[in-house]
């Protein structure tokens, strides 16, 4: 499949505060990172996509590859692996990022969301050494010291 991100959130909304808590330190690390990144990577102009329910970036053009796209609440769709109802499961989703350079803000961004809502699970790919610069870079931008945390 590739060098991918994986996560499952329980299919209620994430918590108004809880949610409040990782768009500050998301926009602190989009703010800090010099990595270039846009709404999707081929739509130049655009900027990352940061709403009371959605977060969405990508890398630019060729540095770009599947879409980071972590929702307040999931959609309403069945985990398709487990073939169960949604209230059974959590809702499943993943970002492919070829190891391009905006890995390390997807790296960034999920140790955030990991660290404020830690009934969100997630597995790599990557291993402990593949994250140290989303790492690196939650404590620049957030001064947090937060841990990688991979089921």
């Amino acid at each position: 499949m590739g060098y991918t991100h994986y996560w499952r959130q329980p299919w209620q909304a994430l918590a108004p505060e809880k949610w409040a808590l990782i768009v500050s330190d998301v926009k602190k690390i989009l703010a800090t990172t010099d990595v270039p990144l846009l709404r999707e990577y081929d739509e130049p102009g655009t900027k990352p996509e940061i709403t009371t329910d959605l977060i969405r970036f990508n890398g630019v053009a060729d540095e770009g590859h599947e879409t980071f796209y972590f929702e307040r609440t999931p959609g309403e769709d069945v985990d398709y692996q487990k073939q169960q109802p949604k209230h059974y499961v959590k809702a499943f989703s993943f970002c492919k990022t070829a190891h391009k350079p905006y890995d390390v803000v997807v790296c960034a961004c999920l140790i955030i969301i990991r660290h404020h809502a830690p009934k969100v699970d997630m597995s790599s790919d990557g291993d402990y050494p593949d994250w140290a610069a989303g790492h690196a870079l939650v404590l620049e931008a957030t001064g947090q010291n937060c841990l990688v945390l991979l089921d």
